[in-house]
């Protein structure tokens, strides 16, 4: 592959067919539906955790794999196949479906409190819990099982947690911070972002002509640099092949007469009436509960932004 890191493109895509096992059942069985993903969430845990362990792969992508046969191994047989990261794509449309019949949802003090730091420990823990095998240090058996089985999906409930909050007013200083308006524009430049920003990377390495010794502040200089260059770039992508492909996506898929688009477009407001709730900063973009179908608000200049 010319872009390697394009294969979650392709898990992706495996992970949105095998999403219908959950999805079809959700709207008939509900029950049945939580059922099956919880069941393939706890499924993807033993097998990727027992898949390290047994074929000898480090837990995570390590800086300091020094053997690049067993990198490339790992990537291959292991990274990159879909059901390693069922979990946290099973636990976000847990969440996607919780906040989509019960938008209102009220969280008790104490398992707010509870979830918070839950979440934080569990997050932060995953983040920095690689920080001695990075310098070098071997990983335990159990240390292997326990990151590789669990380190995905506590991740993945640690997101899901913070969005929930969000979204039902419970985000409080949080909601504040991820609801600034300079996040918008960012926010509709990541998949260019992510597209580009290993060839940014790549093309500075292959015109590196002197031994790199690597230091945090070097590191942190290099990072800052290849984000703004990585959005620099992102931004014309955008204009030139995202943006107008949308735009002409607009125009196939929304032909009609009048009268159809607005039938659809009440109908959908329908479906989706009250389905976010707004908290007093009035950052995010919202659907308020209305008695007319007829009546499309926004809250603030930031929703009509969006």
């Amino acid at each position: 592959m010319c872009l390697p890191h394009t294969w979650y493109i392709a898990a992706d895509f495996q992970l949105y067919i095998m999403a219908l096992a959950v999805l079809i059942p959700l709207l008939r069985w509900p029950k049945v539906g939580i059922t099956i993903a919880v069941l393939a969430v706890v499924s993807s845990m033993l097998y990727t955790g027992l898949t390290t362990v047994l074929k000898g792969f480090p837990p995570i992508m390590l800086m300091s794999q020094p053997d690049p046969e067993q990198a490339a191994q790992f990537w291959a047989r292991h990274y990159f196949k879909p059901f390693v990261h069922i979990g946290p794509y099973f636990i976000g449309m847990l969440a996607g479906y919780l906040l989509a019949v019960k938008p209102d949802l009220k969280i008790p003090m104490r398992i707010l409190i509870a979830g918070w730091i839950t979440a934080f420990i569990g997050n932060f823990s995953v983040l920095y819990g690689v920080h001695e095998w990075n310098k070098g240090a071997d990983p335990t058996f159990w240390e292997s099982l326990f990151y590789a089985g669990l380190g995905r999906s506590v991740w993945g409930f640690g997101v899901a947690w913070v969005i929930v909050c969000c979204v039902t007013g419970h985000g409080g200083i949080v909601n504040y911070i991820l609801s600034m308006e300079p996040f918008i524009p960012l926010s509709r430049l990541t998949f260019s972002a992510y597209l580009l920003h290993p060839l940014v990377q790549l093309y500075y390495i292959s015109n590196y002509r002197s031994p790199m010794y690597p230091a945090h502040m070097i590191v942190v200089w290099l990072c800052l640099g290849h984000l703004c260059i990585t959005y620099m770039a992102s931004l014309i992508l955008s204009m030139l092949v995202e943006a107008p492909f949308m735009s002409l996506e607009k125009i196939i898929f929304r032909r009609g007469d009048g009268k159809t688009q607005d039938t659809a477009f009440v109908n959908n407001r329908n479906n989706l009436n009250g389905s976010l709730k707004v908290e007093k900063n009035g950052n995010i973009a919202v659907i308020i509960h209305t008695d007319s179908s007829r009546s499309i608000e926004t809250v603030n200049t930031t929703t009509s932004e969006m």
